[in-house]
């Protein structure tokens, strides 16, 4: 699990059928860090938006997030943080 920040998202007007309806982020991951990089996402929990921080998974268990049987992505927004703090910052 990782935290990231949206800074974009994608509009997709073809899809893989299980991804029809779904939204799709640009991430920035990790959010506070100069050497980060940009992924893209799929929101399973429909709530994200640009400049959200968010929690996402990879592998095969963000195929699983989906509830529509295994979806073909390698991350996904499970979570919306509100608050996050780190010791020493």
């Amino acid at each position: 699990m990782m935290i990231g920040k949206v800074v974009g998202k994608v509009v997709s007007t073809v899809k893989y059928p299980s991804l029809v309806g779904t939204k799709l982020f640009l991430v920035q991951i990790p959010w506070d860090s100069p050497g980060s990089r940009v992924e893209l996402a799929v929101d399973s929990v429909r709530a994200a938006s640009e400049g959200d921080m968010v929690y996402l998974i990879d592998s095969s268990e963000a195929a699983a997030s989906m509830r529509k049987g295994l979806v073909p992505t390698d991350l996904a927004i499970v979570g919306l943080v509100e608050h996050c703090y780190r010791e020493g910052r």
